[in-house]
């Protein structure tokens, strides 16, 4: 299994970090409540994007990049003392995939488009997967479906000991209401909202993919004021939470509201050794925007999703055939790439997983951040 920085922890050591955590918390709050910050002003619409600390150091700021065409990679070197420690660091980048089971990409990653064992194929590419099928799991407060063992041993025999996966928890977990779009429970509490039970028998039914597992996820929809009053509830849910999970197994956060990116919330994960996980869409700011500011107060590995601006949207203009590039996003794939050469010369493993929906095809994205990487730091490989 993954070691977890802080090992596995009895109750007298669970404890003492739970009151370190909130310490830490009401610190944080009562320093910006003297200084008249709000950390609960939600717009109606998107949120902006604000910090109480701007932790962009002047010597780490990016520089402006031009355009990288699909399929051209640029001549240049950007940080050159970066580059060169980074050659030595290969192994701690993983680029891959928000799940595998597209036949589309019949011809990009798979020799048919069915009848296969598409993990198996994609695993000869690719070092690691997430796993997202278990995401959708609550179908009501007392409806809650959880991963077959089978399936999850399954997927442990079909790639070599060398792949990684990572997985998203269930959403019966990570939900405060059930969806307001549900046919029947709509808006209704969940009561498995960070059930400790629900999470250990979750564990169990994926105990054969944890050896290989480089973060479960815990993904937060956003949360306007009626389900989460503001990041200071937020984080002491995070903290009793991580305050009983079980160690030996590495956890990251993804919330979708940039109000919670605070020096509360980084302190929490600190605390107890859990990573925050960045995700590029939706009603977040760009992923490189967030990690140059933030760069010191993370934990663990940098784990990055890129998603979708318009999920419908990228439906329609595809008919969900992925195997084109139909919205470049040449900006943010150079940025990514930046982000990703500074979190691994500092020593972090980089994780980069990628939705079909953020350009058209994930397995040309990937090709195209990697070009874009080589670009920023042909030496380094």
């Amino acid at each position: 299994m993954i070691p977890n920085p802080n090992g596995p922890r009895s109750a007298k050591a669970a404890g003492a970090a739970s009151t370190r955590a909130r310490s830490a918390i009401n610190a944080v709050f009562f320093t910006n409540h003297l200084r008249k910050e709000s950390f609960y002003t939600v717009p109606h619409s998107v949120p902006s994007f604000q910090f109480p600390h701007d932790n962009t150091r002047r010597g780490h700021r990016r520089r402006r990049r031009a355009v990288m065409p699909i399929g051209v990679t640029r001549v240049g070197v950007t940080r050159p003392d970066a580059c060169r420690m980074m050659g030595t660091m290969r192994d701690n980048l993983l680029i891959g995939a928000c799940s595998w089971k597209f036949p589309s990409w019949h011809g990009l990653v798979y020799s048919q488009p069915e009848g296969i064992d598409y993990l198996a194929e994609y695993a000869q590419r690719y070092p690691t997967v997430e796993i997202d099928q278990w995401f959708w799991s609550l179908f009501g407060p007392e409806s809650v479906t959880l991963p077959d063992l089978q399936v999850a041993a399954g997927y442990a025999g079909s790639v070599p000991g060398s792949f990684r996966f990572t997985i998203k928890a269930p959403n019966s977990i990570t939900l405060t209401h059930v969806y307001a779009k549900a046919q029947r429970h709509a808006n209704e509490p969940n009561r498995h909202f960070l059930s400790e039970d629900l999470f250990g028998r979750f564990l169990e039914r994926i105990e054969p993919l944890l050896p290989q597992t480089d973060a479960i996820i815990l993904q937060f929809e956003y949360l306007n004021r009626t389900k989460m009053r503001g990041v200071e509830e937020f984080c002491l849910h995070l903290d009793r939470f991580f305050s009983t999970v079980p160690g030996g197994v590495r956890y990251a956060v993804e919330t979708r509201n940039p109000n919670f990116l605070t020096d509360a919330y980084f302190a929490v994960l600190r605390e107890h050794g859990v990573a925050h996980c960045f995700c590029d869409g939706y009603f977040m700011p760009p992923a490189p925007e967030v990690y140059w500011r933030v760069r010191e107060l993370l934990t663990g590995p940098v784990l990055c999703r890129l998603q979708a601006r318009d999920r419908a949207d990228m439906d329609r203009i595809t008919g969900k055939q992925w195997n084109r590039i139909v919205e470049p996003m040449d900006d943010r794939i150079n940025e990514v790439a930046e982000a990703v050469i500074d979190a691994l010369s500092a020593g972090k493993r980089t994780i980069v997983s990628i939705n079909n929906h953020f350009e058209g095809s994930a397995p040309l994205t990937i090709e195209r951040l990697h070009q874009a990487i080589d670009a920023n730091c042909p030496e380094a490989w």
